[in-house]
């Protein structure tokens, strides 16, 4: 992950600093998983501590560093220093989409290490029905509370995941998730009609 540019501290004796912002952006990336999970990307927070940016960055410059899968820091009227980014530096790469925003590689190296975790016990039970129906019930219930806490797409349970547990010399389970990514744009058409009289 990268951000840009640098922020504006106060220092301890209270005279201003410039510093990267990699400790006030994890300090956000903390607040959001608090407040919302993982699944939420950190993005559109605001900056807390920060009197201001090395440099303010337009709307066509941040729409070029986020062609790169560079996050911009910016200042908004009424809302302060914010974070406005959520991209990895991945992004530019449609061959890896599960990589191109933080929260989503989160997600998904969340699920993969709680599928793991949780499963692990199985490697020693005796392989059947039994077992594939267990460990596929164990699965379904961890990611339809996901689904649930808003983490993944879907009307349904059945639209936002699926899980299969085979035994080919091994037991498998193929999990397919759609997690949410965030909204970069937001597009508002406004019209106006002639009034008749």
């Amino acid at each position: 992950m990268a951000y840009y540019p640098w922020i504006k501290a106060t220092d301890s004796d209270g005279s201003g600093v410039t510093v990267p912002a990699t400790g006030h952006v994890a300090g956000v990336w903390a607040r959001v998983d608090a407040a919302r999970g993982i699944h939420k990307a950190p993005t559109n927070e605001s900056l807390r501590g920060v009197v201001g940016l090395a440099q303010d960055i337009s709307g066509e410059e941040q729409t070029d560093l986020a062609g790169q899968g560079v996050n911009v820091l910016r200042k908004f009227p009424g809302t302060g220093f914010v974070v406005w980014g959520a991209r990895t530096l991945a992004a530019g790469d449609p061959s890896v989409q599960e990589d191109g925003y933080l929260n989503v590689r989160r997600t998904v190296n969340f699920i993969r290490q709680s599928i793991s975790q949780s499963t692990a016990w199985a490697a020693s039970e005796p392989d059947g029905d039994t077992l594939r129906s267990s460990v596929t019930a164990s699965v379904t219930n961890f990611l339809t509370s996901l689904w649930q806490q808003g983490a993944l797409v879907g009307k349904s349970a059945e639209e936002a995941f699926y899980v299969v547990c085979e035994n080919q010399g091994q037991l498998t389970v193929d999990v397919g998730v759609a997690i949410v990514r965030p909204s970069e744009f937001v597009t508002f058409r406004v019209t106006q009609g002639a009034g008749k009289s």
